[in-house]
């Protein structure tokens, strides 16, 4: 469901430093946010504070979240939020080059060779046996 990202209220948090946003900013800018933030029913966050603070920054008014009810349950919010951070492992500069190495590849595909191109190659490797066996004074077949 999207929610507009003024009525999401950010509390305490466990990471207190959103860290450098620029490639979360382009990633969102590029195909959107992939992974809605979490939310209690009080539209607390409760996961995906760095998304939250890139789409905020990118001028986004609505972001989409996920609804989670925490009501009298407080571990489970803190818990929630804990283990969405530590499952986390970015990506080494050798995948990332990977990454775009494939995606180039994707966008720039071997050219086919069009019918009339293979044609006219096939003609001119015959004419070129045609005159290569004349010159050395075989008969052509």
């Amino acid at each position: 469901m999207k929610l507009s990202i003024n009525k999401i209220h950010v509390g305490e948090r466990i990471r207190r430093d959103s860290g450098e946003l620029s490639e979360l900013m382009e990633s969102i800018r590029t195909v959107g946010l992939i992974h809605p933030v979490l939310v209690n029913e009080k539209n607390e966050l409760i996961s995906g504070f760095r998304r939250l603070e890139a789409c905020r920054r990118l001028g986004l008014e609505d972001i989409e979240v996920i609804r989670v009810f925490t009501e009298g349950q407080t571990v489970r919010g803190l818990d929630l939020e804990y283990h969405e951070n530590i499952g986390r492992h970015g990506l080494s500069e050798s995948e990332k080059q990977s990454f775009r190495t494939k995606r180039e590849q994707l966008l720039r595909p071997p050219k086919k060779r069009l019918f009339w191109t293979r044609w006219l190659q096939r003609l001119w490797d015959r004419i070129r046996k045609l005159f290569r066996r004349s010159a050395t004074g075989s008969t052509p077949t």
